[in-house]
């Protein structure tokens, strides 16, 4: 991930924290770390996380760091690599020409319902 792609995601995952140190005064006082310096952490965390690892937030819950599974090399020939794109095509392409409704076709709609499920009258 470059240096602009971590900054967007840093947005949308970074968890900031009023408290935070990043150090400590000469006198032991607590340095707080602004909003940029945590920003500028999390875009370094993202940059720097490891292969198959990523940071994942639920909601508005902490992010959490996650590692995703090894999965193994699969030796494929291209029969079987044929087959698969063969059978992925007829079951799930549709021709532009089959999803035309001819000018004029009667379009019945079933009934709709708002939110709250109340039935709304067309």
């Amino acid at each position: 991930m470059g240096p602009g792609g971590s900054a967007i995601q840093a947005k949308s995952i970074a968890d900031f924290d009023i408290a935070q140190a990043k150090g400590e005064y000469a006198g032991g006082a607590p340095m707080l770390a602004s909003v940029q310096d945590q920003f500028e952490n999390w875009g370094t965390t993202l940059k720097t996380l490891p292969k198959r690892q990523a940071l994942v937030r639920v909601g508005v819950g902490k992010p959490e760091f996650i590692k995703t599974p090894t999965l193994p090399q699969l030796e494929v020939s291209d029969a079987q690599l044929r087959h698969v794109i063969k059978e992925y095509y007829r079951r799930y392409y549709t021709h532009r020409d089959d999803l035309r409704i001819p000018l004029g076709a009667a379009i019945s709609v079933g009934p709709m319902s708002n939110k709250r499920g109340a039935r709304i009258r067309p």
